[in-house]
């Protein structure tokens, strides 16, 4: 795969708006995964997410803004996993724009003003996109 079509399967992937997994560092230096919901694509794979502003992953970002996003397909025959930097943004702006556009937050907070709610901003430096049908080798393509 050429490094757009890399970056266009994993777009792809990310744009289905899917549940996904964000995987974090803890304070031992172990990964920690868990399930995100929705999210707000920004061109070239910025990716806006929201959640509570008490979760573990939060300190866990503070201390180490290292993180992974993986994606599949419906069938899991393509998987993409993006590696980058995830900055927590409490700013009322940041806020706003994630509860623009993701509509499911209104079953989780009372609005972008709610101070249970924050924002995070994951900033992909790297993608690797695995595609069943092609082969077990990963395609790789870098920021």
């Amino acid at each position: 795969m050429t490094r757009v079509e890399i970056l266009a399967a994993a777009t792809e992937l990310v744009g289905a708006r899917k549940p996904f997994v964000l995987g974090t560092v803890d304070a031992e230096g172990k990964p920690q995964l868990r399930w995100m919901g929705d999210l707000l694509l920004e061109e070239p794979l910025v990716i806006w997410m929201a959640c509570g502003a008490q979760s573990r992953k939060i300190a866990q970002l503070a201390a180490n803004p290292s993180a992974q996003l993986v994606f599949s397909g419906p069938d899991f025959m393509t998987v993409a996993t993006l590696s980058g930097h995830c900055e927590v943004r409490g700013d009322a702006e940041a806020k706003q724009k994630v509860w623009d556009s993701i509509p499911a937050l209104t079953h989780y907070s009372s609005g972008p003003e709610d101070p249970k709610m924050t924002a995070l901003r994951f900033v992909t430096k790297r993608v690797e996109v695995l595609q069943m049908t092609a082969g077990m080798e990963p395609q790789v393509a870098e920021f």
